[in-house]
């Protein structure tokens, strides 16, 4: 009989809240181990209409997005915006600042999928005392930060919203 592996992605367990997240705003579900994959990994994701998530880069990991349905924009390099539409897969290397976010009236789910299967620890985010030094580029309702590389380009940015938003969405 041949070797495979199913499995149903509503049986992964969400994490947007061990991450941090609003489960309301954003559900991850990390398939690697479920599906016993050992040279990539493999990612659900669900953004709904507005959310966005931190940027990032990887030491080792390519990652291709693939948007499912809805619409969303991928922020890539020194502030490059791609517009994605269902049915878009962008790859993006490594070294690549990158963060995603849906827009329109409806939830962004993508399939996340990234090799070497590098687990844990690969990506690298954003320290707090790095958005301290810069607090620039408030639209009125979310302040982006830009997050610069040792080289002084803006490898990224971080967002968050108005203080004063007492609505239960993501920070």
């Amino acid at each position: 009989m041949a070797e495979y592996t199913v499995v149903k992605i509503s049986d992964v367990p969400d994490q947007a809240e061990n991450l941090g997240h609003d489960p309301a705003a954003y559900e991850v579900r990390f398939m690697r181990n479920p599906l016993g994959m050992e040279h990539a990994g493999v990612t659900f994701a669900r953004y709904s209409p507005g959310f966005s998530i931190e940027g990032h880069t990887h030491n080792r990991q390519e990652e291709v997005y693939v948007l499912v349905s809805g619409r969303a924009q991928a922020l890539l390099g020194e502030n490059e915006v791609v517009d994605l539409e269902p049915w878009t897969a962008i790859r993006v290397p490594p070294e690549t600042p990158r963060a995603l976010r849906a827009v329109g009236d409806e939830d962004a789910i993508f399939l996340k999928i990234g090799a070497p299967n590098t687990g844990p620890g690969d990506g690298r985010g954003v320290p707090d005392d790095m958005i301290d030094l810069n607090l620039i580029g408030w639209n009125g309702w979310r302040i982006t930060f830009p997050i610069f590389d040792r080289d002084g380009k803006i490898a990224f940015f971080k967002q968050a919203k108005d203080p004063e938003d007492k609505n239960d969405g993501p920070k």
